[in-house]
């Protein structure tokens, strides 16, 4: 050990540490290296503790010491400070006075340390993997745990709800296609308000007038009520571009993927029991007022979770103050209008080959249950499926997006849904009617589609400058929803003109055509904050 400077047991007078040491750190002993900051050579150095060694070992026996190490104490020196934690190791049993007894020497003890070494490191790691969440992902995530699980209810008999007030399948692809629209055009009006008047605003003031639009679902005599309402909740969604632009605000670019699959994680996971709910109250009031009192359930949760969202942190800062006009709006979309077509013209059409696919899921439930043949109840047993699988492999699916990268794991997500469509296509004539069967081609398409959008997600993150996000967020969000919309026009004509099977295949091709886009593209060398 080095010789010199001053002994740690003795202190100067009224001194309370020594050189930014902790002021646990009185006593010369043996010490666990909790925390640290990396050092020289990946070791780890401490100003005031140059007699800071690790404990032996195989193949080190003296050297910088490593992060959980045991490390023996002996005098101070002053040097910089790079450790910002030393835990005696049996402080948890001998605190006294602010002073720390050198280790027992006891077996027993030793096997104690060593559990608890092991403990302190999985938690230690766990605290630096989930470090990045703070705030506002907080609010977002409490806000989506209390509205997620009714509006997952209302979802799995949507469609068959609407047709039970009327509807065609024809008719329930152009309400979608009218749908996706007028949330086209809305988003684009949200990305030039999040940009210039902040995400928080626009976020929880249009979060309170969609949940309370949602009672109309609830109320509505026949289809034409629904589409009335679908238009004015897609126009309450020009907070998308704020919500999203927040979101990604708020996640580091490097924890992008898995910090979305998270924010959907425990959502998802309060959501797990959604089918069951919307089983029992179509079983027990029928599909019209199960339904009816499934949309009530959802309207006062988003009320609850708009009040939630009044806790959000601005992300960004303005000192606009006078009223929008139209010139300022086509104005400020001129600059993101050009960034996006000299830059993200490869994305656009990867994104536009996605949202034709997800034609499908506008029509997915009379196919399933029209054509396939699947009864209520085993249609919403199948979204209790779908819903662990996808817990199951969401954060899973984030780490390989971070770790694949964005486009590999675009193209294994297109595949996949590629595959699935084919399946479906040939459900019938190769007798892949059976709850079993449909189940496993259900959730091949669906971890598909969950894996596409979580990387397309990350993918517009890494691509958008932050003070252009809002905006650019809508100009994005305006061009799949122009081609969800003539994709739910398509499928909703060709089921009723074509055959159901053709929708299937026709989404398989979209697929296709996405995975050829996605090899053509480059992601970005660098990530936008």
């Amino acid at each position: 050990m080095v010789q010199g400077g001053h002994a740690l047991g003795a202190l100067p007078p009224g001194r309370q540490q020594v050189h930014g040491v902790s002021p646990q750190v009185r006593a010369l002993g043996r010490y666990v290296l909790e925390e640290a900051e990396g050092g020289p050579g990946g070791g780890l150095w401490v100003r005031g503790l140059q007699g800071l060694q690790a404990d032996g070992g195989p193949g080190r026996p003296h050297g910088p010491a490593l992060q959980g190490d045991v490390v023996q104490v002996s005098q101070a020196h002053p040097r910089r400070h790079r450790v910002k934690s030393l835990r005696p190791l049996n402080s948890l049993r001998w605190p006294r006075a602010g002073l720390i007894s050198p280790l027992s020497r006891g077996k027993a003890t030793s096997s104690r340390v060593g559990k608890s070494l092991k403990k302190r490191g999985r938690l230690a790691k766990l605290r630096e993997e989930l470090a990045f969440v703070r705030r506002n992902l907080l609010v977002l995530m409490l806000s989506w745990v209390i509205w997620s699980p009714f509006s997952h209810a209302t979802t799995v008999y949507e469609q068959m709800y609407i047709m039970a007030l009327g509807a065609s399948v024809l008719v329930l692809g152009l309400m979608a296609a009218a749908s996706s629209i007028a949330l086209g055009l809305a988003r684009f009006l949200g990305g030039y308000l999040a940009d210039r008047y902040g995400r928080k605003r626009v976020l929880v003031s249009m979060t309170f007038v969609y949940s309370s639009a949602l009672f109309l679902y609830a109320l509505a005599p026949d289809w034409r009520w629904i589409l009335m309402a679908a238009i004015i909740t897609n126009i309450c969604l020009l907070y998308q571009p704020a919500l999203s632009a927040i979101l990604s605000d708020s996640v580091p670019p490097e924890r992008r993927g898995f910090g979305f699959a998270l924010a959907s994680f425990l959502p998802e996971l309060v959501s797990l029991p959604a089918p069951l709910l919307a089983i029992y109250l179509v079983s027990t009031y029928g599909l019209v007022l199960g339904m009816r009192i499934a949309y009530a359930l959802q309207a006062a949760a988003g009320l609850a979770a708009a009040t939630i969202r009044l806790a959000l942190k601005e992300t960004l800062r303005t000192e606009v103050r006078e009223a929008p006009s139209l010139r300022d709006f086509l104005s400020e979309y001129r600059g993101a209008l050009g960034f996006a077509s000299k830059r993200l013209g490869k994305f656009m059409l990867i994104s536009i080959s996605l949202n034709l696919a997800m034609g499908f899921t506008r029509v997915a439930q009379p196919f399933a249950m029209s054509y396939l043949g699947l009864s209520l109840d085993a249609w919403g047993w199948l979204n209790l499926l779908g819903g662990i699988a996808w817990l199951a492999t969401v954060l899973p699916m984030g780490y390989l997006v971070d770790r694949l990268g964005r486009r590999s794991s675009l193209a294994l997500g297109l595949s996949t849904t590629a595959i699935a469509f084919l399946l479906l296509t040939l459900a019938k004539d190769m007798a892949l009617t059976g709850f079993w069967h449909l189940a496993c081609i259900f959730l091949i398409l669906w971890m598909g589609m969950y894996l596409m959008h979580n990387a397309s997600s990350a993918l517009e993150a890494d691509l958008v400058p932050r003070p252009l996000r809002g905006r650019l967020s809508a100009v994005l969000s305006l061009v799949a929803d122009l081609a969800i919309a003539a994709s739910s026009a398509a499928c909703g004509f060709l089921y009723e003109k074509a055959g159901p099977a053709s929708v299937a295949a026709f989404c398989a091709l979209a697929s296709l055509a996405g995975l050829l886009a996605t090899g053509t593209f480059r992601e970005p060398g660098r990530r936008h904050e």
